[in-house]
C-alpha cells in the first residue's frame, strides 16, 4: 500500500511538472469596433482599455433575469401590478426629435398630472441635466414622495406598463 501511495506521489509531481512547462499558442482575438470586427491586437490604445472594460453577457434563467432586472431597474409591485405607484412624470423632448411626437401622443392617454419639458429650452436643459437625462424622448415616473420610480424611452413600455391601446406613430 506505501508503496502505491509512493508510485502516485511521484506521478504527481512529475505530472505538475509537466504542466508548468506547458505552452500554448497567442489566441488571435477579434471584435466589434465602429461597426466593423477587427482583431483587438490592432487596435489603438483608447480602444483596447475600452475592451477591458466591457462586461460580457451570459443566457440567464427568466428566474435570474428577473432577479437581476429588479437590482438594475428597481420596480415597485405596486408599479408591476397596476401603476399605482405613479403619481406624475416628467417627459422631457426635443423639438427635432423624431420620437418624441409618439412618446407625447402615448402620453395622452393616461391620466397621471405630467410635465413636459423641451430640452432645447433653457429650462428643460437645466432639468435634464438635474435628472441625468441624456435621451429624448426621456420620461421620468414619479411616486406621491417624488422618488423616481421608473424612467423609459420607449412608448412601448409605457404602454405595457398602463395596458393601453397600441398607437399609431
Amino acid at each position: 500500500m506505501e508503496n502505491r501511495i509512493e508510485e502516485l506521489e511521484t506521478e504527481i509531481s512529475s505530472l505538475k511538472m509537466k504542466l508548468q512547462q506547458v505552452e500554448g499558442t497567442t489566441t488571435e482575438v477579434y471584435s466589434r469596433i465602429v461597426g466593423y470586427y477587427r482583431s483587438v491586437k490592432n487596435w489603438n490604445l483608447g480602444k483596447k482599455e475600452e475592451y477591458k472594460k466591457r462586461v460580457a453577457f451570459t443566457k440567464m434563467d427568466g428566474k435570474q433575469a428577473e432577479t437581476l432586472i429588479q437590482e438594475v431597474c428597481p420596480v415597485t409591485e405596486k408599479l408591476m401590478g397596476d401603476s399605482k405607484g405613479i403619481l406624475s412624470y416628467s417627459f422631457f423632448y426635443r423639438s427635432s426629435c423624431p420620437h418624441c411626437p409618439a412618446m407625447k401622443e402615448v402620453l395622452d392617454q393616461i391620466s397621471i398630472v405630467g410635465e413636459t419639458l423641451n430640452v432645447d429650452m433653457e429650462r428643460g436643459l437645466e432639468a435634464a441635466s438635474e435628472n441625468l437625462v441624456f435621451s429624448a424622448p426621456t420620461v421620468i415616473f414619479r411616486s406621491a414622495d417624488g422618488h423616481e420610480i421608473f424612467r423609459t424611452g420607449h412608448p412601448s413600455e409605457v404602454i405595457s406598463l398602463f395596458n393601453l391601446e397600441s398607437v399609431t406613430a
